[in-house]
């Protein structure tokens, strides 16, 4: 499967993956992650359900507060 996020192309060997595998795989663990698939944003609680599939675009935004 061969997936965008953040613009650049990443190859994985599965056929689908959840948001929350995606995550893991790219190694994005800091809270405060915001993430739309295929321009859509997918809320926290709906990351496992949500299903990546080849071709889809992923945006994966950390959010940080500071002063």
């Amino acid at each position: 499967m061969q997936i965008k996020v953040n613009g650049n192309k990443q190859s994985f060997d599965d056929e689908q993956l959840n948001v929350v595998e995606l995550l893991e795989r790219m190694k994005y663990t800091s809270p405060g992650i915001v993430v739309k698939h295929n321009g859509v944003l997918i809320n926290e609680d709906a990351f496992e359900k949500a299903c990546i599939k080849d071709g889809d675009e992923v945006l994966v935004i950390h959010l940080f507060a500071g002063g």
